[in-house]
């Protein structure tokens, strides 16, 4: 038997929760969307038949009881709660406003542990040296170990550009600046 056909905003507001929790400061309850959900807890609510409209449910909520959301603008969330569709607890804000109110409220990412990656000592390059494919073995260079005494002899004596040195061996300028201020080929003395 076919679903009765049921208009979008009924059909919206039939899979939400009033008596969601009660917000502390807000003072009162979230609407707590009971349905699909993205991975950060965001509602979504599809209108139409396939491949229909996509809403975020607190965008939907409130353009249908606010209006039209105006360009640039963002539905944020006064009481934090992502799956929180009731307009009293919504607001129109940009990016910036978005960024200030979670600043405000402390719920900028904190890193407590150290970063992911490696550096210094700890890279792996420098704990595994030999395994790192340097000057001219490494299929990636344009550039030999002769031609790199060459570019730092001529660039030291003055007569010549780091762009023209460039021209010559077929690397860009700043490959050249890398070359000569040591920072690239520090194995060629």
């Amino acid at each position: 038997m076919a679903r009765p056909f049921t208009d979008p905003v009924t059909r919206f507001w039939s899979k939400v929760d009033v008596h969601g929790p009660v917000h502390p400061t807000l003072g009162t309850p979230c609407w707590v969307w009971r349905c699909g959900r993205v991975t950060t807890g965001y509602g979504l609510f599809k209108v139409g038949g396939h491949p229909g409209t996509t809403y975020l449910a607190h965008r939907f909520a409130w353009e249908n009881v606010c209006g039209q959301i105006p360009n640039g603008l963002f539905v944020l969330h006064a009481c934090d709660n992502p799956s929180c569709v009731r307009p009293d607890h919504l607001f129109l804000g940009t990016h910036a406003d978005n960024s200030a109110d979670m600043v405000r409220k402390g719920r900028q990412a904190k890193i407590s542990r150290p970063a992911p990656w490696a550096a210094g000592r700890n890279h792996w390059s420098s704990r595994q040296p030999n395994s790192v494919l340097r000057g001219s073995v490494n299929p990636a260079s344009k550039l030999t170990e002769q031609d790199v005494m060459t570019i730092r002899s001529i660039y030291t004596a003055g007569d010549t550009s780091q762009q023209m040195l460039a021209d010559r061996y077929g690397v860009s300028q700043v490959a050249i600046s890398l070359v000569v201020r040591r920072e690239k080929w520090k194995h060629v003395a």
